[in-house]
């Protein structure tokens, strides 16, 4: 999918991407059992916090800052290409992966049914289908805002990028660490508060430094995804 985006000539070749690129997504639910599995009630939104959010976190520190030197010294498209590189990478770890026993292995698994009939869960799924949606909407179209708005290079966006990996960081930090966060809600309350002040940042942010506070802020929304 990655790769597909480095091919792209013409905007309407990014669909296919687009769809091979969120086809990879079904393998998170299985990554996120074995997480589950792995942990108990006490120990899960902090290994999810973890594994989900300082681990990718740690890598875009210095991703985005790399990214943005390739699109200033090669080209744009060398980025996909360095990116398609990693996720096979990715895939090879990914693929070390195993089935934890659980406590619960016995019990009569579910489907995506009944679980979406149960009233909770779908105005769970609902809103978090919301959430992302404007977040994410609101994100991806921020780094074209900034090139073309204030004219900030792709380096300097790069940068930013880092700078959001580090929110990302101590953010999931924190959570991980402070007993009130243990609840998944009170994290989720935080971190979407924070994504909405980067949002409004962006908006009426006119110098460098409102924007590198905003990308720091950012870093929230990955928190929150997660």
């Amino acid at each position: 999918g990655i790769a597909a985006y480095g091919l792209a000539q013409e905007w309407w070749h990014l669909f296919p991407a687009i769809v091979l690129l969120a086809a990879g997504n079904i393998a998170f639910p299985a990554i996120s059992k074995v997480v589950a599995d792995s942990s108990d009630d006490r120990t899960r939104t902090r290994a999810f916090t973890l594994i989900y959010t300082v681990g990718p976190s740690v890598a875009t520190l210095l991703s985005p800052s790399l990214g943005g030197v390739l699109a200033d010294t090669v080209s744009l498209r060398s980025i996909f290409f360095a990116g398609a590189v990693g996720q096979l990478v990715a895939v090879l770890f990914f693929s070390r992966l195993r089935p934890v026993e659980s406590s619960d292995a016995a019990q009569s698994g579910g489907s995506y049914r009944a679980a979406l009939a149960y009233r909770p869960v779908a105005l769970l799924t609902g809103f978090f289908l919301l959430m992302l949606l404007v977040l994410t909407t609101g994100f991806t179209l921020v780094p074209n805002f900034l090139r073309d708005v204030h004219g900030i290079g792709f380096g300097t966006i790069g940068q930013f990028g880092s700078v959001s990996a580090a929110g990302s960081v101590i953010l999931g930090i924190i959570i991980a660490k402070v007993g009130v966060f243990g609840r998944p809600m009170n994290a989720l309350l935080l971190t979407v508060a924070l994504s909405a002040v980067a949002l409004a940042l962006f908006a009426t942010g006119t110098a460098i430094i409102w924007f590198a506070l905003a990308y720091f802020t950012r870093g929230a929304y990955l928190v929150a995804w997660s």
